[in-house]
């Protein structure tokens, strides 16, 4: 009622004492014991931290560790810190949250919370605890066996004129959960990996070791941080992620917040390989918050590992996880992201081999990744990643390789592997006039050489295991106006211009001709007469590929027809057509180019029959040219008869004088062509066919370290290549026949009957590498271009195979066929399988038995490589390397 005083007042208080405890751990650190040891050895670092300046601060911590006693096994922590006086046990030990370190202000304390010795009961109900405050003229021991009763008393015994030792008493059973973990906290080798995760950073002494017994003791953190030198932070890497194999590049960071004190400090690790987990190792004031903080590197870099230290980061009350959305951790995050772009490109511009070489493992990963964050745009706080995305894409990106033809090696010959930095050359001032970086998604090997008469150079991303670069490309052309020194731009060969109604008329007796003879067992083509540039190129070919997505949505709604219907007659006919397109391809269109001088003095030849002969053979060496390799032998013969029929029916025309003059003026043009064709036929028919050993050989390294070296004058580059190409040249002619050059290396044979005996596992294996190792000391010229430019020497790839093969003309610019040939040009271009410097030669297995069997080698000078597929064969090759 109104006007009654209250009757007293008191405090809320707790019951169960031991079950809330156990709640409070369990919920804190998730019952977690490793953080038992980290809680243990924090508070004996702060206890060192307390202690006034100059008294000990460098006093080691200890871990003894018996956890393996039969009677009473434990492990403890020891300290030489400031220690405990009974008034701090009862009032800071002994009450949940309650610590000196609330009110201190000394910024080299962990701590805060008051609440990291309840972690000592995940480990341990029994629990004593041996201090002497310093100063102090007593040693005190406090001891609980049930986590909710204590005692305390004095002991005679000092170990330490000030300090604390903390001893956990193992339990009798623990939950299955974590007793592999409580496994580890029993022995000393586990309790050295458990401090090296968390507390590796840490800048005092931590010793491991077994018992307490003098002068055993390890020490197993770094003290030294690895953001100070490289060695630091390699002996880092391999502490804290446990990696054997050691990153590719280093990159070390230490970064300040301008108007705030805050700063960040790390080391990136870019490594050759995705990481699948363990991306990052979060520390606050040096001890470990999240070793799986997977956010906090973008996700366009998954081949790095980073430690990073930010002593101003807020955390939760076990040390566990930071705020994602908090504004420190955000900064921090920008800064990683930002020192990231600034590590891919000291990467890419100090070790371009290893750069290169990582690449192709990497790419499609990270050009995914990539542009995926450049499209994110929610509300969640994940803008930043996308601003970082855009930032290493104007800044970066140049860096990123992409596949190139040039008009050297030309549409059909092995895309190499160029960044746009070195396409616009690193010599190009940001403040001219940018240049421009060409692309072209053209699948077409005639379209691409027709880029290539009016473009020098092309980026090719038209090969189907490289689609994320199209995509690539198509992104950084909506920030194309932003990049300083270049500008993309996509070009294409479809420039082709219809004929005027009133020209068709002339053309229809030489289409006709044409139609007649052209036939393919397996492709619909039609023939079209067209305007397109160059103009020296009489007729081209394109392809209409077939849309494998869309054909496959085609045959499942046919499907789907036949179901609901039940008539499946015409729809099975539907589906097998389908299926044939599948198989086949698209049409085959033949442009025929009223531009070209030729095909249009064809088209007004009086003499209809030769006319229409030349056409086709015209059209016949276009085709052999399309289909390059894929030629077939219907092909080879057709386009032969149709030539021997040209000639024959020059030879056998007969016309008055006054009539050839007036057919020589006419076709002074086509005769000459078929001149030229004839001298290819007569000496393609004079081809050598045999069975015989194919090599090619390929300088690794070259573009790089030649072509490419930044010290040196580009014609300075094409001597030295010419002048080792002629070196290697010399010494592989005294075992082999060397048909021609390949842009940076030669292809050879061996007959099967060569005398040369086991000389060519030698000349292959040693002889190359020494000819390349004294090139310079032998030849005047090339060393004085060598201390000019500081060339590397570069190492070759050498492939071998074996089989039948046909020597001599084949086609323009081709001097030898055969499987062999495919087999040894597609091993020694493909630098996945020479991953070793030591092994730089393979040999199939064809090769292999052969030259066992020849006595060109014994069979014990190779050992059994890896079974490769080779693009384009039906089967895959055995290969077999040399005996290290």
């Amino acid at each position: 009622m109104a006007g009654q005083k209250p009757r007293g007042d008191g405090k809320i208080s707790i019951g169960a004492v031991s079950t809330i405890l156990d709640l409070l751990v369990r919920d804190l650190y998730g019952s977690d014991p490793y953080l038992t040891l980290r809680e243990l050895i924090q508070n004996a670092h702060d206890a060192l931290m307390e202690l006034p300046e100059g008294v000990g601060r460098e006093q080691p911590i200890r871990v003894n560790v018996d956890g393996l006693s039969l009677t009473d096994p434990y492990i403890e922590v020891v300290d030489r810190g400031i220690g405990m006086s009974e008034e701090d046990i009862r009032t800071n030990l002994c009450i949940v949250g309650n610590s000196t370190k609330l009110r201190s202000e000394n910024p080299h304390l962990i701590g805060k919370y008051g609440i990291g010795f309840l972690s000592a009961f995940i480990v341990a109900d029994r629990v004593e605890v041996l201090t002497r405050r310093l100063g102090a003229n007593e040693t005190l021991r406090w001891e609980t066996r049930d986590k909710e009763n204590w005692s305390i008393e004095p002991v005679s015994d000092h170990l330490f004129p000030h300090g604390t030792r903390v001893r956990l008493y193992f339990k009798d059973a623990y939950s299955r959960e974590y007793g592999d973990r409580i496994t580890a906290l029993r022995e000393v080798e586990g309790v050295e990996e458990i401090i090296r995760r968390h507390c590796y950073l840490l800048p005092v002494t931590i010793q491991v070791a077994q018992g307490d017994t003098p002068g055993t003791a390890r020490q197993v953190n770094a003290q030294d941080v690895p953001w100070g030198s490289d060695r630091e932070a390699r002996n880092a890497f391999r502490a804290m992620f446990g990696q054997r194999n050691e990153p590719l590049f280093v990159h070390r960071f230490d970064v300040g917040r301008e108007g705030t004190g805050h700063s960040v400090s790390g080391v990136l690790y870019l490594r050759d390989e995705i990481s699948i987990s363990l991306a990052a190792s979060l520390h606050v004031k040096k001890m470990l918050v999240d070793r799986e903080v997977n956010r906090l590197i973008p996700s366009y870099a998954p081949f790095v590992q980073a430690i990073v230290e930010c002593p101003a980061l807020p955390y939760d009350l076990a040390r566990r996880t930071v705020k994602d959305f908090d504004p420190v951790y955000l900064w921090v995050r920008e800064v990683v992201a930002k020192e990231f772009e600034k590590a891919f490109i000291e990467f890419a511009q100090r070790r371009p081999d290893d750069f290169y070489a990582l690449w192709p493992n990497i790419d499609n990963t990270v050009i995914g990744r990539l542009i995926q964050a450049l499209l994110v745009d929610d509300e969640a706080g994940l803008l930043s990643e996308r601003e970082s995305a855009e930032s290493f894409l104007l800044n970066a990106s140049r860096y990123i390789p992409f596949y190139v033809v040039n008009d050297r090696i030309g549409a059909q010959g092995q895309p190499m592997w160029r960044a746009i930095d070195e396409i616009v050359g690193r010599d190009h001032s940001p403040g001219s006039e940018k240049a421009y970086v060409y692309y072209s998604d053209s699948a077409n090997p005639i379209e691409k050489e027709m880029l290539l008469s009016t473009y020098p150079e092309i980026i090719d991303v038209s090969r189907a295991e490289k689609k994320s670069h199209q995509a690539m490309l198509m992104q950084m052309q909506v920030y194309n106006d932003q990049f300083p020194d270049f500008q993309l731009r996509k070009v294409n060969a479809s420039r082709f211009e219809p004929l005027p109604l009133d020209e068709h008329g002339q053309w229809n007796a030489l289409l006709s001709g044409i139609n007649s003879g052209i036939n393919f067992t397996a492709r619909q083509h039609e023939v079209r007469v067209e305007r397109f540039e160059p103009a020296s190129t009489a007729i081209a070919i394109t392809d209409s590929h077939v849309d494998p997505d869309n054909l496959e949505n085609i045959k499942t709604q046919l499907g789907s027809l036949r179901d609901m219907s039940g008539s499946e007659t015409i729809l099975e006919h539907l589906l097998r057509t389908v299926e044939a397109m599948e198989q086949k391809g698209g049409v085959l269109t033949i442009h025929v180019n009223a531009n070209n001088d030729l095909m249009r003095r064809l088209s007004q030849s009086p003499h209809k029959d030769i006319a229409s002969r030349g056409a086709m053979a015209v059209c016949w060496r276009a085709v052999l040219d399309y289909y390059g390799w894929n030629s077939t032998r219907s092909m080879i013969t057709t386009e032969k008869r149709f030539t021997g029929e040209l000639i024959v029916s020059l030879l056998e025309t007969t016309e008055a004088e006054a009539k050839a003059a007036d057919l020589n003026k006419q076709l002074s043009g086509e005769l000459r062509d078929l001149k030229t064709r004839l001298s290819e036929l007569e000496r393609a028919q004079k081809r050598l066919e045999l069975d015989a050993f194919v090599g090619v050989l390929d300088m690794q390294g070259s573009t790089a370290g030649i072509i490419g070296n930044a010290a040196s004058a580009p014609m300075q580059a094409v001597r030295y290549l010419r002048l080792l190409l002629a070196d290697v040249k010399e010494f592989v002619e005294t075992f082999a026949r060397v048909i021609g050059f390949t842009g940076d290396g030669l292809q050879f044979y061996i007959p099967k009957d060569s005398q040369v005996h086991r000389s060519v596992h030698t000349a292959l294996t040693t002889g190359l590498a020494d000819r390349l190792r004294t090139f310079a000391e032998r030849n005047e010229e090339a060393r004085q271009i060598v201390r000019e430019t500081r060339f590397a020497v570069p190492v070759l790839r050498v492939a071998l195979a074996y089989g039948r093969i046909h020597v001599g003309p084949i086609v323009s610019t081709v001097d030898l066929m055969g499987l062999p040939a495919v087999e040894a040009t597609r091993l020694c271009a493909n630098e996945q399988l020479y991953v070793e410097s030591a092994s730089q030669l393979l040999i199939t297995e064809g090769a292999y038995n052969e030259g066992t069997d020849s006595h060109l080698w014994k069979a014990s000078d190779f050992e059994t490589g890896q079974v490769v597929d080779i693009s384009g064969l039906a089967t895959s090759v055995r290969t077999f390397r040399p005996v290290r």
